[in-house]
């Protein structure tokens, strides 16, 4: 694994990015509760981008730590992209009343994955840099 950045940054970085994600989401939970469609899509995208950010720099992770849980993992993250390009493809075209259940299960799941999968992937940075 590159030595660039320490473990600890790159962690730092995941965790940032994992709380960007609860916020944003929160707002995009928000904004379709008060049937403020324009904000909605704005942080989506936001959240999109960061997810997409997010997904990027840890598939790398994975990969360069050989990670054994990497195939699932990656699978999840996929799944999660294409759940949101298709919420996002609904939400910025007007039929949004249906989706506040959808979105907010795909918040959760994005969120749930963050403490299933993420979190066992950092344990597993620490012990392979300490070890």
């Amino acid at each position: 694994m590159n030595d660039a950045m320490p473990v600890v940054e790159m962690i730092k970085t995941l965790s940032y990015d994992h709380d960007r994600l609860r916020e944003v989401g929160a707002r995009i939970i928000g904004a379709i509760e008060c049937c403020n469609v324009e904000v909605a899509c704005g942080d989506l995208l936001e959240f999109q981008l960061i997810q997409d950010s997010h997904f990027w720099f840890q598939d790398r992770l994975m990969e360069a730590a050989a990670y054994p849980g990497m195939e699932d993992h990656v699978r999840c993250h996929k799944r999660l992209h294409t759940i949101l390009i298709a919420i996002n493809g609904v939400l910025c075209s007007g039929r949004y009343s249906a989706l506040t259940t959808d979105l907010a299960a795909f918040i959760e799941q994005s969120l749930a994955h963050i403490k299933e999968m993420d979190h066992p992937f950092h344990d597993f940075l620490i012990e392979e840099k300490s070890g």
